[in-house]
C-alpha cells in the first residue's frame, strides 16, 4: 500500500506499507493491502506504518483517514514523528498548545489593527463633517 500522511502545509510521509495501525473513536484498527476501502475519524494517537520488520511511528492529532484501493490517506492538524515512542502523545499536545498561542496572538493582532481602523474612519468622518 501507498502511505502518505499530510499536514496542512505539507505531506509528513510518503512510503510504501504493508500494514497501517491508527486509533479512531472506536478504537484502534489495523489496515492491510487487501483491506476494503475505509474512511475513519481518527482521534489523538499513535500511528504505525510498517514494511516487514521495519516500523514507523508517528504522534498525531484528530484528522481522517480514507483508504482506497492501495492508497492510504492520511490527513491530520498536527503530526510528530521526532519524539521517542513514549513521548508521541506529549509532544503532538505541545505542538498544538503551541499553535493555539500563535492564533491567539494573530487573532489579538487583528482585533488592534481593526479598532485602529475603525478608530481612524471615525476620525475622517468628523473631519469630512467639520468642512464647510
Amino acid at each position: 500500500m501507498r502511505v502518505r500522511v499530510l499536514v496542512p502545509d505539507r505531506t509528513l510521509l510518503e512510503q510504501e506499507a504493508d500494514r497501517v495501525v491508527v486509533e479512531s473513536a472506536a478504537g484502534s484498527f489495523c489496515l492491510k493491502p487487501r483491506h476494503v476501502d475505509y474512511a475513519a475519524a481518527l482521534v489523538d494517537g499513535v500511528v504505525l506504518v510498517g514494511r516487514g520488520g521495519d516500523e514507523r511511528f508517528l504522534g498525531t492529532g484528530e484528522g481522517v483517514l480514507v483508504k482506497v484501493g492501495d492508497e492510504v490517506l492520511i490527513s491530520v492538524r498536527d503530526a510528530v514523528t521526532d519524539a521517542p515512542l513514549g513521548r508521541l502523545r506529549e509532544a503532538v499536545e505541545a505542538r498544538r498548545h503551541e499553535r493555539s498561542g500563535r492564533v491567539d496572538a494573530m487573532r489579538q493582532a487583528a482585533e488592534r489593527l481593526e479598532s485602529m481602523l475603525v478608530q481612524r474612519f471615525a476620525e475622517l468622518e468628523h473631519e469630512r463633517r467639520e468642512r464647510p
